[in-house]
């Protein structure tokens, strides 16, 4: 939902705003022009974008102009968010950062963001980024995508990682493009391909809901793998040593342990 409706019907976007009103998509017009788009994105009007999609005309189609929306909100990755905004070139150091979903670049502080040394056109899409996290984080779509290791170990099929970033897989979704070719230089045994077969199937279906974040499993994973999906890998020596060893033993640490890991700001939205 990315609308709100005020009086007389005039639709607009707040990136950051609470719930939209109910059928607000059906109340855009059959063509949406410039003035429309520009008062509905807000801060997140892109005019690369508007050109793309309208080719120059002015004006689009209002499915075409919905499902643009819906992909951007909907990113496989960190890494392809960034590209929507073009700003790809940071996920280094946003990585560094401990940055890991669009709704965490609102959370750098000034003296963070002033390292990353933004030039004066990034500072442009750095500000829409940041407008679409807050938006995201509003609607309560905050949750990371689920990385391709996680999923894999999940499945027990954590040996072909190996073979599938050879393959040039970086994340879940790029396994659709595989062929069966492709997928016989993986060497998988029986079981293993039978477990394929399953997780593939799930996993278009996962795609086809622009799930990304799907939390269906089948099988839980391994603390290590879990604690590396968050960017809290580093904490596995110190939960060692509090005697963590499965996820479950998570849920006997008490508020005093917790505070003993000394977490910043985004390991605790992840913890």
């Amino acid at each position: 939902q990315l609308f709100r409706v005020k009086k007389k019907s005039t639709l607009y976007f707040n990136m950051g705003a609470g719930a939209s009103a109910p059928g607000a998509f059906d109340r855009l017009p059959d063509m949406v022009d410039e003035t429309t788009a520009m008062a509905i994105l807000g801060k997140c009007f892109d005019r690369a974008d508007w050109e793309t999609i309208t080719s120059g005309s002015g004006k689009v189609r209002k499915d075409t102009f919905i499902t643009t929306i819906s992909v951007r909100n909907h990113a496989p990755s960190l890494r392809a968010w960034l590209e929507f905004w073009r700003i790809d070139e940071l996920l280094e150091v946003l990585e560094s950062l401990d940055v890991m979903s669009p709704t965490d670049i609102a959370l750098l502080e000034e003296k963070e963001v002033s390292k990353i040394g933004l030039k004066t056109v990034q500072q442009k899409h750095w500000q829409k980024a940041v407008a679409h996290g807050k938006y995201l984080e509003s609607i309560h779509f905050d949750k990371p995508p689920s990385p391709l290791y996680l999923w894999l170990e999940t499945w027990r099929l954590e040996r072909i990682h190996k073979g599938l970033f050879d393959l040039g897989c970086d994340v879940k979704e790029d396994l659709i493009d595989l062929t069966e070719a492709d997928a016989a230089l993986l060497n998988m045994k029986l079981l293993e391909e039978r477990r394929w077969k399953q997780a593939t199937q799930q996993l278009i279906k996962v795609i086809r809901k622009f799930d990304f974040n799907d939390n269906t499993r089948s099988s839980t994973p391994s603390l290590e793998t879990w604690l590396v999906s968050l960017k809290l890998e580093e904490l596995n020596e110190p939960l060692r040593l509090l005697g963590v060893v499965e996820l479950c033993d998570l849920g006997d640490m008490d508020d005093r342990e917790l505070a003993s890991l000394g977490l910043n700001k985004l390991q605790r939205k992840h913890w």
